[in-house]
């Protein structure tokens, strides 16, 4: 009996390890999206059954399938191979539905060999497979009744994706009445119309695939039915299929009229990005609107009051398809972080932290949530309490206005106390956030363990003469970066939330930490006049008291007195103080109060001395304190932390809002090209590129070829060692089409300015929409000044850690970069260091350095000085408009 027991065991065994594990059912890629590696190995299974048994016409369907997803995937499948595959099935299974729904399927031409999808589904009616083939020929031939027809057969089935169902129904909620949504792809538009058709919900949405409308007599039934012209345009005749999307697309939006167009987020990237200035996101699809839209209230009102969004949080369902619902669920998060930033900015910060669960439940689901998680941490909002009023009272009269670049700053005019500190604290307290108040409190500090050998034994009254450290009136210390910035975050939101039309600084503020360069001007105390020697090694300006007192580069006055609380342990005391043994001679062992001392020009207390302070570059600090000697409290040096320390506060700026800088992202884009600056300013995003000055170069041959020659960039830049074939190349090889325009001179700089300024006129002049928003425009170089704050605004005054410089390693680049390399900084501009200097108004003056030129030579304050055209110059415009009065 053991012997037969143990034999039927190694049958069973052997039985189990000669089948193997089935094979896997395959589906079309709407409904699961696998590599292209697993659809070779379901191909290798499904052979092996097929191999078994020829007549499985189940083996075929999946073998077919498996084939055509790998053909589709742009593997090594073509078209003949699954034109055989189905003759082969012809010889096998030749009255099965798997081959006549294969060799339909697999046609190219679907009009002439209909006859095999209605055999299919004579065969089989109930196989759900052959529905979307039905609601397709029936949608082209305008057949409605036989589309909701199949649309209920296919609803009734059961065989679809509950999360694509409930992702359509909120594409479908989120758009206006009779609006018209224009898609490409199968899961945003099928799904529509079975909701639409089985399910009667928002049938007064038109839904037009621009894949369908490759069909000429179905394209000419729906534009005459909307009232759009005739489009000229043939798919056969287009050069690809590219180009026939957007020329459809653009045929459609811009003569749809009495109707809201939306294109869906399937539609391709290239055609969404020609109609950056006129598209929104308000949900899962883009509207196209020619005037301003406050796409972030229709955002909210979606959010709110249409969207289903229990699917999000709960899969109430198993889903075949989940992979793929969790990438289209990826589509809500762009409009959910602007309306994240919104909650937070009206401060309703119950909803915001709410939206951000979701947001990063989405993000992880969609395997993106170390990126969203990332991304929200820059921004992450400390909610302000129930006494915002109180807080207002000091905010009023808190900080001093000085000039920085383009703009004004506020600036606090002492470091940020205990006693400033301590209303976050509590307000932190009165929330019960508990693991906030750890993270961002102040550490204990043991301050005698920073006394001398000679100085443990004095007494508390001698050694706290002014008050201990933790009194309401001295600088707060010993708190981490991240601390510092919450408390920025906290303060911006505190006052943003403040309902009061006298608020000090306008509605909306930024409050946050001042970059270097911002500090350094405020520490001077004068207006800034000639930004160059404020910066250099040897400035004259060595200490924060010009004008207030008479300058002094010293840091005692004339009696010998201290004008810093720094670390006097190797001075004399003056004459005129009193002498004790054991007084600190600047009047302070440690932290004096903030508003100690003389103020500078400013009236800002302690620029030099007291605690050192935070500025916006991590772990870099400014000024010196009680803990650092007379040489480290200047205004050119620095101050390095790695953590909290007892000598190290934070001062705040804050900077004014004004109605361009409210989250109406696309208030930021102007001009061709441009984005906003200032004012009335606007300034190229990217360096001028090879292309937009071969555009320059066509026009001149055209219109003034006396001007051709004169104007055509010198290629000889590239005649030395490696370089030597970008002679012939860079300039005219269609593969730096994108690369930064060199070899030019500031004249041709200039009049390609002015040609630009021409042709940008002459274009807006076209278009009414435009004239109205922009009035007349000219573009020109920046001024040093234009470009160092455009610079700025993401680089925090120094260095861009990712960009195209020289490099003391074997990584050292060899040529630029195209357009769009690298990373932007905060204002979305690219390469505003590194790649190429950027000629600006005062000739023989370059900014930014290039890949050229060593981190040293490529900062924002930089100068790199040209005589003529080289590889490493080039340029990009500002452009300052005009509005036309009505």
């Amino acid at each position: 009996m053991k012997t037969i027991i143990l034999i039927l065991m190694l049958c069973a065994c052997c039985t189990q390890t000669m089948l193997g594990n089935p094979p896997k059912k395959i589906y079309t890629l709407a409904r699961q999206n696998f590599s292209i590696n697993y659809y070779q190995e379901q191909i290798k299974e499904w052979k092996q059954v097929l191999n078994q048994n020829s007549k499985n016409a189940d083996a075929w369907l999946n073998y077919y399938l498996a084939n055509h997803n790998v053909w589709q995937k742009g593997g090594k499948v073509t078209y003949p191979e699954t034109q055989k595959i189905v003759k082969d099935a012809a010889s096998k299974i030749p009255n099965s539905f798997e081959y006549n729904y294969i060799y339909y399927y697999n046609s190219l031409n679907k009009t002439r060999d209909f006859e095999y999808l209605q055999k299919a589904f004579e065969l089989a009616p109930d196989r759900y497979e052959t529905y979307k083939e039905f609601i397709q020929h029936y949608e082209l031939k305008g057949d409605q009744k036989q589309v909701e027809k199949f649309c209920e057969k296919w609803l009734n089935s059961g065989e679809y994706s509950t999360g694509i169902f409930n992702w359509n129904y909120n594409v479908l909620a989120g758009l206006e009445k009779d609006a018209v949504l224009i898609t490409q792809g199968e899961n945003d538009t099928y799904p529509i119309w079975i909701l639409q058709y089985a399910k009667v919900v928002r049938k007064d949405v038109r839904v037009l695939n621009i894949q369908l409308l490759k069909n000429k007599t179905y394209q000419q039934r729906l534009f005459e039915e909307l009232g759009i012209p005739a489009f000229e345009l043939d798919y056969a005749q287009a050069q690809n299929e590219s180009q026939f999307f957007n020329s459809m697309v653009s045929h459609i939006l811009q003569n749809l009229s009495n109707k809201t167009a939306y294109l869906g987020v399937s539609i391709p990237k290239g055609v969404v990005n020609n109609y950056e200035e006129e598209l929104y996101i308000v949900g899962l699809a883009f509207q196209y609107s020619q005037q301003l839209l406050d796409n972030v209230e229709l955002i909210e009102t979606n959010y709110e009051n249409k969207f289903f969004l229990d699917y999000l949080n709960i899969n109430f369902h198993q889903d075949l398809s989940q992979e793929i619902v969790e990438q289209y669920n990826l589509n809500y998060l762009p409009a959910f972080l602007i309306l994240h930033k919104h909650y937070q900015g009206k401060g309703e910060y119950n909803k915001a932290s709410h939206l951000k669960d979701l947001i990063v439940n989405i993000a992880k689901q969609g395997g993106k949530q170390k990126e969203i998680e990332e991304y929200l941490k820059q921004a992450q909002p400390v909610p302000p309490g129930d006494q915002p009023a109180v807080f207002y009272k000091q905010l009023h009269t808190l900080a001093y206005p000085f000039p920085a670049g383009l703009k004004t700053l506020y600036m606090n005019y002492t470091e940020i106390t205990n006693m400033q500190y301590e209303l976050f604290i509590k307000d932190l307290l009165r929330r019960k956030q508990y693991k906030l108040l750890e993270r961002y409190g102040s550490q204990v500090v043991d301050w005698r363990s920073y006394l001398s050998s000679e100085q443990k034994d004095i007494a508390d009254v001698d050694l706290y003469k002014h008050g201990k450290p933790e009194k309401l009136n001295m600088p707060v210390q010993n708190i981490s970066y991240e601390a510092a910035q919450a408390y920025c975050e906290w303060y911006t939101n505190t006052y943003n939330a403040i309902q009061d039309k006298k608020k000090a600084y306008g509605q909306k503020i930024i409050a946050r930490l001042p970059t270097e360069r911002e500090w350094m001007l405020a520490a001077i105390g004068q207006p800034l006049a000639g930004t160059g020697e404020l910066f250099e090694p040897n400035s004259k300006y060595k200490y924060p008291w010009y004008g207030s007192i008479g300058y002094k580069p010293t840091v005692k006055n004339d009696k010998g007195c201290f004008l810093i609380n720094i670390n006097t342990a190797d001075e004399e005391p003056c004459a005129t103080c009193p002498v004790d043994d054991y007084a600190a001679l600047d009047g302070g062992f440690f932290p004096v109060p903030a508003d100690s001392y003389f103020p500078n020009n400013f009236g800002l207390y302690n620029m030099a001395g007291n605690v050192a302070e935070m500025v916006a570059e991590k772990g870099l600090a400014k000024g010196g304190s009680w803990y650092h000697t007379e040489k480290e409290a200047t205004i050119q040096a620095q101050q390095h932390y790695e953590k909290a320390e007892p000598y190290i506060g934070f001062r705040i700026v804050i900077e004014k809002l004004d109605d361009q800088s409210e989250l109406v992202h696309k208030a930021h884009t102007g001009p061709p090209n441009t984005r906003w600056l200032t004012g009335n300013l606007w300034m190229d995003e990217t360096e001028i590129n090879n292309i937009s000055w071969f555009e320059y170069l066509y026009w001149l041959k055209t219109n003034k070829p006396e001007r051709y020659e004169r104007m055509k960039q010198d290629t000889l830049v590239w005649n030395y060692t490696y370089n030597k074939p970008f002679v012939n190349t860079y300039h005219n090889h269609p593969a730096y089409r994108t690369y930064p325009v060199v070899g030019v001179s500031h004249e041709q700089a200039t009049a390609y300015c002015k040609w630009r300024t021409g042709v940008v006129n002459e274009m807006i002049g076209l278009k009414p929409r435009l004239l109205k928003k922009y009035g007349k425009v000219h573009f020109r170089l920046p001024t040093e000044k234009e470009w160092e704050y455009a610079a700025h605004s993401g680089t925090h005054g120094g260095f861009q850690g990712v960009t195209n410089i020289k490099k003391d390693t074997i990584e050292t680049s060899t040529i630029t970069a195209p357009d769009y390399s690298y990373v932007a900084n905060d204002w979305n501009y690219y390469h505003m260091l590194g790649n190429v200097a950027e000629m600006i108004q005062e000739k023989g003056i370059a900014k930014g350095g290039s890949w050229q030129h060593p981190k040293e030579e490529s900062q924002v304050t930089s100068r790199n000085r040209y005589d003529k055209p080289t590889n490493w110059l080039g340029f990009r415009c500002i452009c300052e408009t005009e509005k036309i009065p009505d």
